[in-house]
């Protein structure tokens, strides 16, 4: 027997996208949330979404670093594992914006890719602020 795909529900990723987008303005205030967006940033929120997605939904947080594509730098990163594998990033809105400058990540700002993507690194060391459960 095969792998079973898990697709997130609509409903799912607008909850997702909804405590992402609400957590944000909560710890960075919504001026400085909105002047980082018109600036082509975001702040992250990594650690405490795929903490969220875990216990809210059961899909495993994980976790490393988040390679760059344009320059290979290693950004300190969390996101969540679904059942078949992939990955699933709730925050991967700051890295299209901020850094990757393409496209990859749905209009809520989510994106799913394989397990293997080489964006997402697990063996690099998480820093503190960045560990798992």
């Amino acid at each position: 027997m095969g792998v079973v795909l898990s697709e997130p529900t609509p409903e799912q990723r607008a909850a997702i996208a909804q405590y992402r987008d609400e957590g944000r303005i909560a710890e960075y205030g919504a001026e400085y949330v909105e002047h980082e967006k018109a600036a082509g940033r975001l702040p992250g929120g990594c650690s405490w979404v795929s903490e969220w997605v875990a216990m809210t939904f059961g899909w495993n947080e994980n976790g490393g670093c988040y390679i760059e594509p344009a320059t290979g730098g290693h950004i300190a990163h969390l996101w969540n594992e679904l059942p078949d594998g992939r990955i699933f990033d709730g925050t991967a809105d700051q890295f299209v914006i901020r850094r990757d400058g393409e496209v990859g990540v749905d209009p809520d700002g989510i994106r799913i890719v394989p397990g293997n993507d080489p964006r997402y690194d697990a063996t690099c060391e998480r820093p503190v602020g960045h560990e798992i459960g």
